[in-house]
């Protein structure tokens, strides 16, 4: 995915996007990715710190005894340094690289539903854009209308009180309007935070009237195959981290040994070298609390592994049968709306040349204008399904129409 234009080398830089462009701009700018990479930076240290090996001690005993020419004096230097034994540090580090790893799955999930839901704002702009055109021809036509009604007005075939309606139908327009370039403008300030782009630069979204074509070219049969996403293996990686750290606490009863060596002098010319070993004796405890601790927590991770995979896949079946019936009922009235123009046109002419009532006129104009609205309602709920999708199954289902096909 490519962003095309500027890449906000200033502060109030101008950005062009393509819907195609959304994924790579947002990789690049956008603060929750930035946070994303920094968290497996944060598992990655923790790791580390887990498995760093300890440092060695340094110890020194002084022993004397007796007084006077009698006395008798030793010390000792030495270095004593202590090992994890391989059935206890292998499962652990085992333990850690899976969880390591899930942490780069999680960013992947993470990221796939960031550009999901920031291609979703793409289409809501522009889903808001396609809607308030369509409702400034409904104000150009009221206006039409209106100094129509001015002119039969002022000669007398039209009374005031009709002249104020048509007014009012278009007050009611107007407001419509505003309102969506209100949402509009919430809903830009929004995105533009989440995709990274500068406060004062000014945003152009190259949709083109792709939302109309947008939904016939989802594909729905892409959401399915779903263990294969980065959500479900970041979550396999879990349980098997849960059945490593299991082992590491099996092997607790004899965790590590310590090993020492070191300097010793008594006296005179009787020096020599000293070597220890020491290891915990299991007699007081065999680490059975910790072992069943572990057990729990992996047969939770198991269940819950379970239950994510049957709650995600009837979430997807859901999800897939509401957006084909949203599909089809917007195939079947995209051509209606498409053509809006031709038949608010023809409202128009039909008053003005008299062949339809003021009446008649604001009925057709509430209709048509509820249709819109009812159109890109559902045109909203379709693509809001869509993303969720994209989210769930980690695949674009959506593809991007260029304004020049639309052409």
């Amino acid at each position: 995915l490519i962003a095309a234009g500027p890449r906000c080398a200033a502060a109030d830089a101008d950005v062009r996007l393509r819907f195609d462009g959304i994924g790579a701009y947002a990789l690049d700018h956008s603060p929750h990715a930035r946070i994303l990479r920094r968290n497996v930076d944060l598992v990655e240290a923790r790791r580390d710190a887990s498995l760093t090996w300890s440092n060695p001690e340094l110890s020194w005993e002084l022993e004397k005894t007796g007084t006077g020419p009698l006395s008798d004096r030793e010390y000792t230097i030495a270095l004593a340094k202590e090992f994890t034994l391989p059935w206890a540090g292998a499962p652990h580090r085992a333990a850690w690289e899976r969880r390591l790893e899930a942490a780069r799955r999680v960013r992947s999930a993470d990221t796939r539903r960031l550009v999901s839901e920031l291609r979703f704002g793409f289409v809501a702009l522009a889903i808001r854009d396609a809607e308030s055109a369509r409702l400034e021809r409904f104000e150009t036509l009221l206006e039409r209308v209106s100094r129509v009604a001015g002119s039969r007005e002022s000669e007398g075939a039209l009374s005031g009180v009709e002249r104020r309606l048509v007014d009012l139908s278009l007050l009611g327009v107007r407001r419509s309007i505003l309102e969506i370039r209100d949402e509009r403008r919430s809903l830009l300030a929004r995105w533009k935070t989440d995709m990274g782009i500068p406060a004062g630069a000014e945003v152009t979204l190259e949709a083109g009237e792709s939302v109309w074509g947008g939904f016939r070219e989802v594909d729905l049969s892409g959401a399915s195959g779903l263990d294969a996403t980065a959500d479900f293996a970041r979550r396999q990686l879990l349980v098997e981290a849960a059945g490593m750290d299991v082992r590491s606490e099996r092997g607790g009863i004899l965790p590590a040994v310590t090993l020492s060596g070191g300097y010793r002098n008594a006296g005179d010319d009787r020096d020599g070298f000293v070597v220890g070993l020491s290891a915990p004796l299991p007699f007081l405890g065999r680490n059975t609390g910790a072992v069943n601790e572990r057990r729990a927590a992996f047969e939770t991770a198991r269940l819950r592994l379970d239950l994510y995979r049957a709650g995600r896949d009837r979430r997807v079946a859901l999800l897939v049968e509401t957006a084909a019936g949203k599909a089809a009922l917007l195939d079947r009235h995209a051509g209606i709306v498409e053509d809006i123009d031709v038949q608010i046109e023809n409202l128009a002419a039909s008053y003005i040349e008299g062949w339809l009532s003021l009446a008649g006129f604001f009925e057709g104009i509430e209709i048509c204008a509820g249709g819109v609205a009812d159109f890109f309602g559902l045109l909203g709920e379709f693509y809001e399904i869509v993303f969720e999708l994209e989210a769930l199954t980690e695949r674009e289902l959506v593809r991007s129409v260029s304004p020049e096909r639309e052409g």
